[in-house]
C-alpha cells in the first residue's frame, strides 16, 4: 500500500508540475501566474478581503496584497469599503478585470475540451472521489 500511495503523490507532484506549465500558455494574456490565479479567484468568488483570498490561498497576506496592489494599478481590481468593517477594504474586479477573468475561463474549457475524450465519466467521478478524500485526509 505505502508503494501505491508514494506512486500516487509522484504522479500529483508530476501533474500539478505540468499545470502550472500550461497554465499561463492557455490564458494568452501578459499576467503572471499568480496575478491570473487572483483574477479567475476575484472572478469565481466576488468581493473579498485580503485576509479572505490568503486564507483560501492558503499564501501569506503581504504575497496576496502584494499581487493586489498590481493589479490594482493595471485597472484589473477595484477596492471599496467593507460594509461588515469600515477600516477593512474589499476588493472585486473591474469591468476590464471582468473580461479577462471571463476569457480565462474560455481559455480554460476550450483546453478542457478534447481532454473529455480521453476518459470516461465514472473515471472521471473516481479520480475526483480518491482526491477529495485524499484532500480531507491532508487537511486535518
Amino acid at each position: 500500500m505505502n508503494d501505491k500511495l508514494l506512486a500516487l503523490f509522484k504522479t500529483l507532484e508530476e501533474t500539478h508540475k505540468t499545470i502550472q506549465h500550461i497554465l499561463p500558455t492557455i490564458y494568452d494574456t501578459q499576467a503572471s501566474q499568480l496575478q491570473t490565479q487572483l483574477i479567475n479567484h476575484l472572478g469565481k468568488h466576488e468581493d473579498r478581503t485580503v485576509p479572505q483570498i490568503a486564507s483560501f490561498r492558503k499564501s501569506s497576506r503581504q504575497n496576496i496584497q502584494v499581487v493586489i496592489n498590481e493589479l490594482l494599478t493595471l485597472g484589473i481590481v477595484i477596492k471599496k469599503v467593507n460594509p461588515n468593517h469600515k477600516r477593512s477594504v474589499i476588493y472585486k474586479l473591474s469591468s476590464i478585470g471582468y473580461d479577462i477573468f471571463q476569457h480565462n475561463k474560455k481559455a480554460h474549457e476550450s483546453f478542457l475540451g478534447p481532454l473529455q475524450e480521453v476518459f470516461t465519466s465514472e473515471e472521471l467521478e473516481r479520480a475526483e472521489k480518491i482526491l477529495n478524500k485524499l484532500n480531507e485526509v491532508l487537511k486535518k
